[in-house]
């Protein structure tokens, strides 16, 4: 797993954990998943990147759209995290992993690196 997909939503406290997790030296490279007010706090690192969910699109124009961002260099097992956003959002990114045709392992941090 050298690709982490981490979703990136309004919940309270559940960023932190999710830039741990983005932090560690297992990523060549770091996708984070989330509606536009994200981009106005996130710093992107040179190994990071965003890709900004327009919610007022249909569910399946989220998931086309989400693909065709990450096709170009998910494929294999990728790293997901779901411990931030909503479910829809959540639906959305496994729904764009799976359409590229990426193995999906969970994985988390909480005081330390787990493969769920």
């Amino acid at each position: 797993m050298a690709v982490l997909v981490a979703c990136l939503g309004s919940g309270k406290g559940t960023w932190s954990s999710v830039f741990r997790l983005a932090s560690m030296p297992d990523w060549e490279k770091v996708v984070f998943v989330g509606p536009s007010f994200v981009k106005d706090f996130l710093e992107l690192k040179e190994n990071q990147s965003l890709i900004v969910v327009d919610e007022k699109l249909s569910v399946r124009d989220q998931i086309s759209f989400v693909s065709d961002k990450l096709g170009g260099f998910a494929f294999g097992e990728v790293g997901v995290s779901l411990f931030s956003g909503s479910g829809l959002l959540h639906m959305v990114v496994i729904s764009a992993l799976l359409k590229v045709g990426c193995g999906v392992k969970l994985v988390h941090f909480d005081n330390n690196f787990l493969e769920l």
